[in-house]
């Protein structure tokens, strides 16, 4: 085989081989990591949060995590609220946002915008975490 045609080939599989790797690179950042602000946590286990901070931490003993426990679910608790709560000013706020828009948008445009109200702002779904590396 003569060294052009051995070079595109190498070319070749490693670009397959780079947007293979890439695929699911990006698939693992974008997977769900479990329920979401608003779902909460099923009954008997603990927040995410609270086990990732734990885990981020690396507690010491059972002490230190005894004492901690109650700080971080106080914490994740006051981060639920916060999130519920942007997440109903943006909703209304996007309502504004379409009534506003009414007599500058095309009827096009303003499916689409309820389109995007309606996935984004009343059938919220949880948002993907961007970074695999920390605990949120």
């Amino acid at each position: 085989m003569r060294i052009d045609a051995k070079a595109r080939i190498a070319i070749a599989v490693t670009f397959v081989l780079g947007a293979a790797i890439g695929a699911f690179g990006a698939a693992e950042v974008l997977r769900p990591r479990g329920p979401g602000p608003e779902g909460g946590s099923p009954p008997g286990e603990l927040p995410r949060f609270v086990v990732d901070m734990e885990r981020y931490l690396q507690l010491r003993d059972s002490a230190q995590r005894h004492a901690m426990r109650p700080l971080l679910l106080s914490s994740d608790s006051v981060n639920r609220a916060t999130v519920l709560h942007a997440e109903e000013i943006m909703r209304d706020q996007l309502k504004r946002l379409r009534a506003d828009a009414v007599p500058i948008l095309d009827a096009q445009q303003l499916q689409r915008l309820d389109r995007f109200i309606e996935d984004r702002a009343v059938n919220h779904r949880p948002r993907p975490r961007l970074g695999a590396g920390g605990p949120f």
